[in-house]
């Protein structure tokens, strides 16, 4: 039976009429997402750029931010290859009720819908976890750049640089996919229920018995009115219904979510999504398109020093791979430039001032040196490593800067989706700092092995690592060999 009615007047006279109330349809953020496992997840990423001194240590740390940010992407994957096209949309007509002096049936009720007699439905929802995931894959991206760029660590090995190349990437396109999703997932047209007017279900109910296709009728119009369309009294086909609302948004689904999980809440201030999660609340969020160009820049800049890094475009003079010297080196750096400047504006003033005579002393070649490319140009190399600085030191102030500017404005989307359905106190809350806390302990096992280790098993090591460095050995043997053909033939041409 949909409702129990001991408690309204039971005489014929009782006849509420059918009325529409606007609702927000969300599927809740995941347990994972909660906020406890996210800022353990931001505390790792920090971590890993204060303890570079520590490799063992820094790669414990961010293994658990990759595995953490691995989920993330796979889910974003998931929800872009899954994404349904939007159902068409139905109008449904309503009874006219006026927007003032709401008495009788219509008193008190939570987000009416007033003046006018019909109602647009499409039936959506909100998928509060593309929030976090956001969240979590483009903070890993803007993250994971610095690193492959800057740390000393990862360019020490090349399967290390490699992985987190490979790492960078898949953050990357997770990045574009939650870009790709968030206009679609994270807002959605008005959804309202129809109910008899003070005969609802409360201002929050969710989907547990699912979706009855039993009652639909070719369209929104004729199923709604197929099921409210008698009086209450008489109508036998609602008191048979699983609520007392119909929820047209209860008819969509979601690959990664069970139909349960959809609870729809009257669309009042406090609702999940209220705020922000409305085309209007969208379209005034002046903080997204700065934080969008500050994304963009970071990037270009970074992809930037990775180029002229790759290709040795710069000298040695900037430090490219390492920008913590720039502040030891300042002195000599500023000299530097400050030399070729001087040296340069001198020649330009010499031939401003005696062309001719600058021309005579000018002493061309008589054939060009084709083996002498114009990127070792005095004025060439002076260009690129006045450019190349500046990116490097834009990036380093930047970098950090949007990273925090991200999670706070994305944060503030997040605390607007609605308390966790989990405390700090569940097992699936604190559940990621146990894990945190087993891995390094074990880390620091694994570090201090050979100094609690028995003589006996030390000796077993240095056994075993001599066979691993003779393999060692016949490998670099071999690649040599490899590369002594090479380096011949560029010789003869």
């Amino acid at each position: 039976m949909a409702s129990s009615l001991g408690a309204f007047n039971l005489s014929r006279s009782y006849n509420p009429p059918l009325i529409a109330q606007e609702i927000s349809c969300t599927y809740p953020i995941s347990d994972v997402y909660g906020p406890t496992p996210r800022y353990v997840y931001y505390a790792c990423l920090f971590l890993s750029f204060l303890t570079p001194r520590y490799g063992w240590l820094a790669h414990a740390i961010l293994g658990v931010a990759v595995a953490y940010a691995a989920t993330a992407a796979v889910q974003a994957f998931i929800l872009l290859s899954a994404r349904l096209v939007p159902a068409p949309v139905q109008n449904v007509t309503i009874p006219y009720v006026p927007g003032t002096n709401l008495t009788g049936y219509f008193a008190g009720i939570d987000a009416l819908v007033t003046n006018t007699d019909y109602v647009k439905i499409q039936p959506d929802y909100l998928e509060l976890d593309i929030d976090a995931v956001t969240s979590v894959v483009i903070t890993a991206y803007l993250v994971g750049l610095p690193l492959q760029c800057w740390s000393r660590i990862t360019r020490a090995s090349t399967a290390l640089h490699r992985l987190v190349l490979a790492w960078n990437l898949v953050m990357l396109a997770a990045s574009i996919s939650v870009l790709i999703l968030w206009p679609h997932l994270n807002v959605a047209p008005a959804q309202y229920r129809f109910c008899y007017a003070n005969v609802d279900d409360g201002d929050s109910f969710q989907n547990n018995n699912g979706w009855d296709s039993d009652y639909w009728d070719q369209t929104w119009n004729q199923t709604v009115w197929r099921l409210f369309g008698q009086p209450i009294l008489d109508n036998a086909l609602w008191f048979n219904y699983t609520s007392n609302c119909m929820y047209p948004c209860f008819s969509t689904s979601q690959i990664l979510r069970q139909a349960s999980s959809l609870r729809a809440s009257a669309f009042t201030p406090n609702a999940p999504g209220a705020r922000l999660h409305t085309d209007d609340g969208y379209s005034k969020d002046d903080f997204q398109p700065l934080i969008y160009t500050a994304i963009t820049c970071f990037t270009a800049a970074q992809l930037f020093l990775l180029a002229m890094g790759r290709l040795k475009l710069c000298t040695r003079r900037v430090p490219i791979y390492e920008p913590r010297q720039i502040w030891a080196r300042r002195k000599e750096i500023w000299r530097s430039f400050d030399d070729d400047f001087k040296r340069g504006w001198a020649h330009l003033t010499n031939i401003l001032r005696s062309p001719l005579k600058a021309l005579r002393t000018l002493h061309l070649p008589r054939q060009r040196n084709i083996t002498t490319p114009i990127r070792q140009h005095p004025l060439f190399l002076f260009s690129i490593d006045l450019l190349v600085m500046l990116v490097l030191i834009a990036a380093m102030l930047l970098g950090p800067l949007t990273v925090i500017a991200f999670i706070i404005w994305i944060e503030r989307y997040i605390h607007q989706d609605g308390t966790p359905t989990e405390s700090p106190q569940a097992v699936g809350q604190w559940g990621i700092a146990v894990e945190l806390g087993v891995v390094l302990v074990a880390a620091c096992v694994l570090r201090l092995k050979h100094r609690i280790a028995s003589e006996e098993e030390i000796r077993r090591e240095i056994e075993h690592r001599t066979v691993e460095l003779d393999k060692l050995r016949c490998i670099a043997d071999s690649k040599r060999s490899d590369a002594l053909p090479r380096t011949e033939e560029q010789q003869t041409k």
